[in-house]
């Protein structure tokens, strides 16, 4: 389920029609899962998404930040913010498919998850304004 406000998000309204239809895309693929990280070959993404192979690398590089291409495996930052993680249900998915992840993968995306990006800094403004814990970071 894609959230109404996805189009008025500051990172998506700043980018460019065919890097927002990727970043769709990476959320609502058949390969997704409730965890946001999952395996995808490039052939994959460009099979079905039409795109061409040599400038996906390109797009998902402007998309870095949210979207993260390790060794043929997608993670998509904060997506497991926006699921219904107080449901077991929820959480015991999120579990299974975290188990699938090989250790490798799971280091890089924790490197990465301490990473800070520019939009992560206060002077960029909202990030997700549908979040309560940043409604506030302009007053900050």
């Amino acid at each position: 389920m894609i959230n109404t406000r996805f189009w008025n998000d500051n990172f998506i309204v700043g980018l460019n029609p065919l890097d927002r239809y990727l970043f769709l895309y990476f959320l609502t693929n058949e390969h997704t899962n409730i965890a946001g990280i999952y395996e995808l070959p490039m052939r994959t993404i460009a099979f079905e998404t039409g795109l061409d192979k040599e400038m996906i690398p390109k797009m998902i590089k402007r998309l870095e930040g949210r979207i993260h291409c390790i060794d043929g495996w997608i993670f998509i930052k904060n997506f497991q913010k926006h699921q219904a993680t107080t449901s077991e249900k929820v959480k015991k998915g999120i579990e299974i498919e975290s188990a699938k992840i090989p250790s490798k993968i799971k280091d890089k995306i924790e490197k990465l998850s301490k990473k800070r990006y520019p939009m992560d800094t206060l002077s960029r403004g909202i990030i997700y304004p549908n979040e309560n814990e940043n409604s506030n970071s302009n007053e900050k």
